[in-house]
């Protein structure tokens, strides 16, 4: 399972998948935060590739919290390298992805 879309605003980066998602304890929270690569935000005009500061899970969707922000159109690619850390409802595990999106403002 992939994300099917992403929203952004500012520094938060919203990925909604098809299905619900398991609710995250704190610790691992924490831990995504190593697990999930951003690249296509620019600082002074410079690529930047960034882990989020902050995880968040709600239903479908995977909220992360980024130190450099994205704006709205950019071409943004999220790479995800948890193996069991994200589990959909059913308790399966979300594999390890790499997928290019382009964000839309969120409404």
């Amino acid at each position: 399972m992939v994300p099917v879309c992403a929203a952004v605003s500012g520094k938060e980066l919203t990925l909604t998948f098809n299905r619900d998602l398991a609710a995250i304890d704190s610790a691992t929270a924490r831990a995504l935060r190593q697990l999930f690569l951003v690249e296509g935000a620019y600082h002074h005009g410079n690529p930047v590739t960034q882990s989020p500061n902050q995880v968040a899970v709600n239903g479908a969707t995977v909220t992360l919290h980024l130190g450099t922000a994205i704006r709205p159109g950019d071409e943004v690619t999220v790479t995800y390298f948890g193996g069991n850390s994200l589990q959909d409802t059913d308790s399966t595990p979300i594999a390890d992805f790499t997928t290019a999106l382009t964000t839309t403002a969120r409404d």
